[in-house]
């Protein structure tokens, strides 16, 4: 069985607790999951979330939070030796649907995981200083990306509703609040949700010279098999545009933009390496909701794993 935790999951295990003691919680806890035969493997998108708050104030609860749940991080995926990656969704869609192996996307993985190593080593300021600059460009990735999805859906609004003012849409229109609701519950949205999921990779892919374009047709049979094989990602993100239609839902405000990583991790969810069952960790509400939709039982919160391996 493999366990993967969420950022939330590390931060929370860790809460409450001095830095000194993180090490002999994880320790007891890989112990504990060994006599279960649970392994835990890392999520790149996690990995990135804690590492981007490293060039917080060091002062902040956020920071020490991080700071601790990158050792708790690492230790429970890794060693001095080695450590156990779950394939980002980008590199396995790569695989699974395009049959190749980008080298940017794995490098991109690995450099992650590599900081995340040598900075919990030394926790110090000093030790973490010294990874600056890519701390500074995980920061950045992470910044920008929430960037373009605010703007993506400030764009949707302002195409379908001439009306439309910032995080206000179809404001007195109860006829095309409808229309939207039931065209996020159809088959179509699926589709194109697929779709743009697939064509990110693909287009990544051409530009590293690795594939051509697929046909129209061989294009169709992906996005049918993704919408069946990752239908977790698929609800999150009708959840997302459900939630848009909220007034005053600001994705840059409130964490919403999260949904853009809890959607990368969910990508996880029911799925298994190598014959292993995952096991994802999360005690976020939404994405444990869209999860169970998808498949039950595979999604536990970070109490119930703890009672499930005797911590």
């Amino acid at each position: 069985m493999i366990a993967i935790f969420d950022t939330n999951s590390y931060r929370d295990l860790v809460a409450g607790i001095d830095a000194a003691d993180v090490e002999p919680l994880m320790k007891k806890l890989l112990a504990l999951e060994s006599a279960k035969g649970i392994t835990a493997l890392m999520s790149t998108i996690v990995a990135e979330e804690i590492l981007g708050h490293l060039l917080d104030d060091e002062s902040t609860r956020t920071y020490r939070a991080c700071v601790k749940a990158t050792k708790a991080l690492y230790m429970h995926c890794g060693d001095e030796h080695q450590y156990r990656l779950v394939p980002s969704p980008q590199t396995q869609l790569a695989k699974e649907f395009f049959g190749v192996e980008s080298k940017k996307f794995i490098d991109t993985q690995q450099a992650i995981a590599l900081t995340a190593f040598e900075i919990s080593k030394d926790l110090t300021k000093d030790n973490i200083s010294r990874h600056e600059e890519t701390l500074k460009k995980i920061k950045s990735h992470l910044r920008d990306s929430e960037k373009e999805l605010a703007n993506g859906v400030l764009d949707m609004g302002r195409k379908m509703d001439s009306s439309y003012t910032d995080w206000n849409l179809f404001v007195g229109n109860q006829s095309m609040r409808t229309k939207y609701l039931n065209f996020i519950k159809s088959e179509k949205f699926r589709i194109e949700i697929s779709a743009i999921f697939l064509s990110a990779v693909g287009i990544n892919l051409e530009v590293e010279g690795l594939i051509s374009t697929p046909t129209q047709e061989e294009f169709h049979k992906m996005v049918q098999d993704y919408m069946q094989r990752y239908e977790a990602p698929i609800n999150m993100q009708a959840l997302f545009y459900e939630l848009v239609l909220q007034p005053g839902f600001d994705v840059t405000k409130n964490s919403h933009a999260n949904f853009l990583w809890d959607t990368q991790i969910l990508h996880v969810a029911g799925h298994s390496i190598s014959g292993d069952d995952i096991i994802l960790v999360t005690s976020d509400k939404a994405m444990i909701r869209q999860a169970n939709k998808a498949i039950a039982g595979r999604v536990y919160t970070l109490n119930e794993y703890r009672t499930f391996v005797g911590l």
